[in-house]
């Protein structure tokens, strides 16, 4: 009952801002991160009664604090969130393998300009000249002419 009171009292002074949270087990150890457009709505929703997932119910009941990290935009808290499941390999979080989840800009030097996006492997990736990464939420939804 101590650790749910304190969990409650946690939520309760989080911020509705953006950022990140990592979910703490019992010796600190990192079970789970994630990012929020709002960290105090996102993080209240895994104590929602009516949580479903089998996982999610596990991952709630191991929880006994929870770290945050505000950021100024929705997009520093994917690249932090990204940064730090890489760093930490929390035992509740889905890794992404041979970075998936960038859109790539690739641009060719060839007697032409080439410049197109795409999301790619590794091995294409070393054959081009140069090129940018993005999180694949900032793609624009409208074709450039």
């Amino acid at each position: 009952m101590i650790k749910k009171a304190r969990l409650k009292h946690l939520i309760k002074r989080l911020p509705n801002l953006p950022g990140v949270y990592k979910m703490l087990g019992k010796n600190g150890d990192i079970l789970y991160v994630g990012k929020a457009k709002s960290l105090k709505s996102r993080v209240n929703s895994y104590f929602a009664k009516t949580i479903d997932h089998p996982k999610t119910r596990a991952l709630v009941a191991r929880i006994h604090n929870i770290e945050t990290i505000i950021t100024r935009s929705e997009t520093e808290a994917l690249l932090l969130e990204q940064n730090l499941i890489k760093e930490h390999r929390p035992p509740y979080n889905v890794l992404l393998r041979d970075d998936k989840s960038y859109l790539y800009v690739f641009i060719s030097a060839d007697k032409l300009i080439h410049v197109w996006l795409t999301v790619a492997a590794k091995a294409i990736i070393k054959k081009v000249d140069s090129l940018a990464r993005f999180p694949l939420h900032m793609r624009q939804k409208k074709r450039w002419s």
